[in-house]
């Protein structure tokens, strides 16, 4: 059985839920306008995105948390940011979606690997993204 033939059967069992990394970053990169030229967010629907709506104790995971609009604010390498200036979502694995607004520049991290809690991968990229090559 070739790969691509193992890839079809796996998204055709799971309806079409698994995606690459190029795609889930290609969905972050047209809401920041990288679609032709085309915005289809506008700058204050992108400002509204990343500012806080709700904050509390989330209820899945137990801990406090603020989110905005369906994404969590702020950058996931713990790099100071303006507020309002990114979105996104990180997964329990590393795994991660989000855009810079500032520098337009649209992030997906896919781990194959599941260990809980390693953030290590998207946050040396996000600290790349934002112009820190320290790892520390």
């Amino acid at each position: 059985m070739t790969g691509g033939r193992v890839r079809a059967q796996i998204q055709a069992a799971a309806a079409g839920l698994l995606e690459s990394g190029a795609e889930t970053g290609s969905q972050v990169a047209v809401m920041l306008g990288h679609l032709d030229g085309v915005a289809l967010v506008s700058p204050d629907r992108l400002a509204a995105m990343a500012s806080v709506a709700v904050t509390g104790t989330d209820q899945v995971m137990g801990f406090p948390a603020a989110w905005a609009f369906g994404y969590s604010p702020g950058r996931p390498g713990g790099v100071p940011a303006r507020r309002g200036s990114t979105f996104g979502m990180v997964g329990a694995n590393g795994s991660a979606a989000y855009a810079d607004i500032d520098s337009g520049v649209a992030v997906a991290v896919m781990r194959n690997r599941f260990t809980t809690g390693d953030l290590t991968t998207v946050a040396l990229i996000d600290r790349i993204v934002a112009g820190r090559r320290d790892t520390e």
